[in-house]
């Protein structure tokens, strides 16, 4: 049998300036041929992938950390929030001076007095906001929109942590922080969503749907937002450029997003 691997995208198959090698590129089509499953497993909402990568031969994808769920044209699964839990989520938060991101399976919308703080907040870092996002969609009520699945939020307070513990218990275990694939800690940014739901979960859902063992789970990833995806599969694979953290706990380290990692780890469990 062949297996299903779980890819994590920016850090892993794409570089932080949207990059992706050819060798890389051409790994994942042997891949395909030798009969293994693609699988992209990625904090950004469904369609806010992006769009020349949708066309290369994923089996595939488990959208806004295991929220929404996708193989072929088939949903799989779709968790959405309450937009009363949103809007009151996101109005606590503006409070506390977070800027937010609020993410839904049609587009990322974000309150236009917002929009600067969060390209500032990517420049301060060195990255280009609008191509990391894949674009945002300026809305007085992002809360009010349809299939929504996570709201980012993005701060310059050491001491927000302890407000947001304190946003999030009001909402009695509905919510839980996640972090994000931006390699910031939580007291930067962070990703909330559904409480239950994660990489891991969404991972669950496509191999129950295709009635395939999670010993026939490989993954591979960077970031702090792929702790719950190494932990879930039968190996789990950390980029060289990967945080510490996640290094310890990966079973294997390959090398990184610019030397090749995915497709040298390819060659090393012999998937090609």
């Amino acid at each position: 049998m062949g297996q299903v691997i779980f890819l994590d995208i920016d850090g892993t198959l794409v570089n932080f300036q949207q990059r992706i090698s050819e060798e890389t590129r051409l790994a994942l089509q042997q891949a395909g041929k030798n009969g293994h499953k693609l699988v992209l497993c990625t904090d950004r909402a469904y369609t806010g992938i992006y769009p020349w990568l949708m066309k290369m031969p994923f089996d595939g994808v488990v959208a806004s950390s295991g929220a929404y769920v996708r193989c072929g044209d088939e949903v799989v699964v779709h968790h959405m929030l309450d937009n009363g839990k949103v809007r009151e989520l996101t109005e606590l938060l503006w409070q506390h001076g977070a800027a937010t991101l609020t993410q839904g399976l049609h587009a990322r919308y974000v309150n236009p007095g917002h929009e600067k703080k969060i390209l500032d907040f990517f420049a301060r870092r060195k990255m280009d906001g609008n191509k990391i996002l894949n674009g945002m969609v300026a809305v007085e009520n992002p809360s009010e929109k349809a299939a929504l699945e996570s709201v980012f939020y993005f701060v310059q307070d050491r001491l927000f942590t302890t407000a947001l513990r304190e946003i999030l218990e009001r909402f009695d275990g509905y919510f839980h922080v996640m972090s994000t694939s931006f390699g910031c800690t939580l007291e930067d940014a962070g990703m909330i969503g559904k409480k239950g739901i994660t990489k891991a979960s969404g991972m669950a859902e496509l191999l129950d749907y295709w009635k395939v063992s999670r010993e026939n789970c490989v993954a591979i990833g960077d970031g702090p937002d792929d702790f719950d995806m190494i932990r879930f599969a039968a190996v789990g694979i950390a980029m060289e450029n990967a945080i510490p953290e996640l290094k310890d706990m990966a079973d294997y380290m390959t090398t990184s997003v610019d030397h090749n990692g995915v497709a040298n780890a390819f060659r090393d469990f012999g998937l090609i």
